[in-house]
């Protein structure tokens, strides 16, 4: 491979990257993985934060936005993306999702298992764009998992991702502060109205999760600067949301072959392992793992050892903590260290 200058650092910010402290040991003995377990035993630690309680977001959605007071501002880089023309306000993603009855509380369906066709989401997107009228709001149709809310009044509303959400009782995630109060009684409105809609009724006799709410996040104004972070989680927000069939998952020769601009340090998220986890299906979060090591983690060591690379830097999350861990050129000679994945036991 040749050398290319544009790869002389390499972060790689890697989510659900531990695995479950219940499930560790089992789940680390299961694990194939040489390409990280040789990364992470010539690694140093440079930086632990743990997450506080109820975060906006999950803790590499913190660190791209440099943001734990609010969920990522993406809404206008999403238009943008999806070639909406940018307009001036404080724009919302909002999301159509399933909420589902556990015990004695609902809770946020992950929003990639929805499967929602265009068609469905267009005329469920009719349906809500009145109520959204009549409150003097705008609603713009990006994707069928994304749609667009204006709401200038609501610049200080906290609102949470729906990944950090996802699988726990919503109640302590709802948005909260200035504006609370008027967007639950539109979502409760939308409920109301999706309730019997004839999409729902033929999605749920073909097995389908119901389109039973809407999920706002991403709050943005036209006067930000959206950051490199929040681009890159733009990027994994819009191939998470593609049908399985149309995703695209590159490799590491492919990432640096596709490099055209000569910076010191690039930046990668490798979201893989994160529909596994949140699902907590640990069998796909191994078998994801494996690929990422033959793809990234596996040729990254090669490049290392042979000095084409300088550094890299891992960041490793799950949903209470984020790790930053380095390694150099100069530490992957240290022969005499044993490779080994015991770094992402708790």
């Amino acid at each position: 491979m040749p050398y290319n200058r544009a790869m002389t650092n390499l972060d790689i910010i890697l989510p659900f990257a531990f695995p479950p402290a219940e499930h560790a040991k089992d789940l680390l003995d299961a694990l194939q993985a040489p390409g990280l377990a040789s990364l992470l035993a010539k690694a140093s630690l440079q930086q632990h934060h743990d997450s506080a309680p109820f975060n906006p977001a999950l803790p590499h959605e913190c660190w791209l936005s440099q943001d734990e007071e609010n969920s990522p501002p993406v809404a206008h880089l999403l238009m943008q993306k999806l070639g909406l023309t940018t307009q001036e306000g404080h724009w919302f993603v909002m999301q159509p999702a399933n909420l589902h009855i556990a015990r004695d509380h609902l809770v946020l369906t992950d929003c990639r298992d929805l499967l929602l066709t265009e068609s469905e989401s267009r005329e469920l997107f009719a349906l809500a764009k009145p109520l959204l009228t009549e409150s003097g709001m705008t609603l713009e149709y990006g994707h069928p998992n994304m749609w667009f809310l204006r709401a200038d009044q609501w610049q200080t509303l906290r609102t949470c991702t729906p990944d950090v959400v996802c699988g726990h009782n919503i109640d302590v995630w709802l948005p909260r502060g200035e504006g609370e109060r008027e967007w639950r009684k539109i979502q409760n409105e939308l409920q109301m109205v999706w309730h019997t809609s004839a999409i729902n009724e033929k999605r749920e006799a073909e097995g389908k999760p119901r389109i039973n709410t809407v999920w706002l996040w991403g709050g943005a104004s036209h006067k930000q600067t959206a950051s490199a972070g929040c681009a890159l989680l733009v990027d994994s927000l819009l191939q998470q949301n593609q049908p399985q069939h149309l995703r695209t998952q590159k490799s590491f020769v492919d990432f640096q072959t596709a490099q055209q601009d000569q910076v010191e340090t690039q930046t990668v998220l490798l979201d893989q392992l994160i529909p596994s986890a949140l699902h907590a299906d640990w069998a796909s979060w191994l078998s994801a793992y494996a690929e990422l090591d033959q793809t990234w983690f596996a040729p990254l060591a090669a490049s290392l050892r042979e000095g084409q690379i300088k550094k890299i830097s891992l960041y490793l999350s799950d949903t209470d903590r984020l790790q930053h861990w380095q390694i150099t050129a100069l530490s992957m000679r240290k022969f005499w260290v044993k490779d080994s994945l015991k770094r992402l036991a708790p």
